[in-house]
């Protein structure tokens, strides 16, 4: 298992899907009620594609994203992550993928208020045990990818929102993650700011990066290879291309 952890988060990939999941479903319960955020969900993702997933809110896009992530498990159904099973991990090793595998950017952002850009930017080469200097270089680069770079030294207080987002994306990829998740990254942004996010996704799309990424602006999901559709929990498997 731990040498096909490592393959997945190598370099190159021998195409194929990098994301299957199969009935995946997720249950809260909220006193004695059960409430299905999550029914029953066949996803396939080839490496290399861009895929939107729309739907309005409550509709189980951010369960799904958060799955696939390994944020939260599934109360049922399986989930293979180039091959591997994710439930049959330990927690070290889904720390692993969430660190050398996944990048994921939040609709919050979740920068922390203390740290410079360049440091928040550089937090998961920290947990890798990565030297303070080549955790500098690596996300100087960064920044600079999403065109921040002359706002290193800043703090987010002092950062518009669109460039506390491009921070975030700024984080995601700096480990250079084999799958980019993106939840609702645009809903606190401006119209400007929207289209400056697009561009940086559309750009790592090109590079060969998959991307999944959730929202519910139609116009934007379009930029995708392909547009799926939730609602109540389901996912529209008759939704097509964009």
């Amino acid at each position: 298992m731990a040498r096909s952890l490592e393959a997945l988060a190598g370099k190159g990939h021998a195409g194929g899907n990098i994301v299957e999941t199969k009935g995946l479903s997720r249950c809260y319960r909220r006193g004695p009620h059960e409430v299905w955020a999550l029914r029953d969900c066949d996803l396939t993702v080839r490496h290399g594609e861009f895929v939107s997933i729309t739907g309005p809110s409550g509709s189980g896009k951010s369960t799904l994203l958060h799955l696939l992530g390994c944020l939260d498990q599934p109360t049922k159904g399986t989930y293979l992550l180039q091959g591997v099973n994710v439930a049959e991990l330990s927690e070290s090793r889904l720390a692993f993928i969430r660190n050398h595998v996944i990048g994921v950017v939040f609709q919050a952002y979740n920068l922390l208020p203390t740290l410079r850009a360049w440091q928040n930017v550089a937090l998961p080469l920290a947990y890798r045990g990565v030297g303070r200097r080549e955790r500098r270089r690596r996300a100087l680069a960064a920044l600079e990818k999403v065109g921040l770079a002359d706002r290193a030294e800043h703090y987010p207080f002092e950062l518009s929102g669109g460039e506390e987002q491009r921070v975030a994306i700024a984080r995601a990829i700096v480990t250079e993650p084999k799958l980019l998740l993106a939840d609702e990254p645009t809903g606190n942004l401006d119209s400007r700011a929207e289209e400056r996010f697009m561009d940086i996704i559309t750009d790592l799309h090109r590079e060969g990066r998959t991307i999944i990424m959730v929202t519910h602006n139609a116009s934007l999901a379009r930029r995708a290879d392909r547009v799926l559709a939730m609602r109540d929990g389901r996912l529209d498997a008759s939704a097509g291309a964009a």
